[in-house]
């Protein structure tokens, strides 16, 4: 299946907790692209751009195009946290495809 959507993300140096609220005042989501043949990378992502991809039906199923700091990388939706009361995302896994 070919990627349908398209996500823009940055690589991320810090992790932990204070590095993740850090991020999460600046409007972006902490997140992490794991699996297939690479190392597993910490990324960014803007709220925003987060929330209209979140919206799609049917994503858990459907392959995604993550443009990391320029580079295409083909990956699904692994898992969704977020906030227990205002349902937020808080971190976002994805997976990577070998193709």
């Amino acid at each position: 299946m070919a990627a349908v959507n398209s996500l823009d993300v940055t690589t991320r140096s810090g992790s932990g907790t204070g590095a993740a609220r850090a991020l999460r005042r600046e409007g972006k989501v902490p997140a992490i692209v794991y699996g297939g043949n690479g190392e597993p990378v910490s990324l960014a992502i803007e709220i925003l751009a987060l929330n209209r991809t979140l919206s799609i039906p049917g994503l858990m199923a459907q392959t995604l195009s993550l443009n990391i700091d320029g580079k295409p990388e083909t990956v699904k939706l692994q898992d969704v946290q977020r906030h227990p009361v205002t349902e937020i995302p808080l971190h976002i896994d994805f997976v990577r495809l070998s193709v």
